[in-house]
């Protein structure tokens, strides 16, 4: 989208030849800023994105970890029955 404005001012740029060419370094000024801008905003969506996922991510693996009521419960089980086994 700023590219596409981009294009736009510096067509009516080059159509105005009666613009002087302090008002023309003024708008390059100005696009030069409006990238400087783009460029900070797209870092920045970035960065909240993947924070955003690690977040994610974080949670699913403390979920994860948290769900597994008596893992070692089941262990214990399983070698109860097998010396119930032996036994009989």
């Amino acid at each position: 989208m700023v590219n596409h404005i981009q294009v736009v001012i510096k067509s009516i740029i080059k159509s105005l030849p009666e613009l002087s060419n302090k008002v023309k370094k003024k708008i390059d000024k100005q696009i030069t800023l409006m990238n400087d801008i783009t460029k900070q905003l797209t870092s920045n969506e970035i960065r909240t994105s993947s924070m955003e996922t690690m977040s994610t991510q974080t949670d699913i693996l403390g979920a994860t970890t948290s769900n597994d009521p008596g893992g070692d419960n089941d262990n214990e089980q399983l070698n109860m029955s097998t010396d119930t086994d032996a036994n009989v």
